[in-house]
């Protein structure tokens, strides 16, 4: 899913939907979703990495993170645990690296 929204509230607007179709389609039919937001925190990881930081949590509380793993991507991405993948220019980066910021929602089941 493409979804070109640049305020807070309607990307949350966004993946909750997203949230609500990988939950009420059987797995057989769907089993991961992208959404994509080229135009949302496009230019600032700090602010994207904050609206990350707040999906996984009520996840939890509404009994959803057996169902759901949440991996998150941007242009700008960094390892920040100061260990050997630091930095602008690791190499380890690039694999949480995307042209657009992206929220990938995988069935926990078929991700173990």
């Amino acid at each position: 899913t493409v979804d070109r929204c640049t305020q807070m509230e309607d990307m949350y607007a966004r993946y909750w939907k997203e949230v609500v179709r990988v939950e009420q389609t059987p797995q057989t039919q769907l089993s991961t979703t992208l959404l994509i937001a080229p135009e949302f925190c496009i230019d600032n990881i700090e602010l994207f990495e904050s609206f990350s930081n707040t999906l996984t949590q009520p996840l939890s509380a509404l009994g959803l993170e057996e169902l759901l793993q949440l991996v998150f991507f941007h242009p700008q991405w960094t390892f920040r645990d100061g260990g050997e993948r630091s930095g602008m220019g690791a190499a380890a980066n690039y694999a949480r690296r995307s042209p657009w910021p992206m929220i990938n929602l995988l069935r926990t089941k078929q991700v173990r």
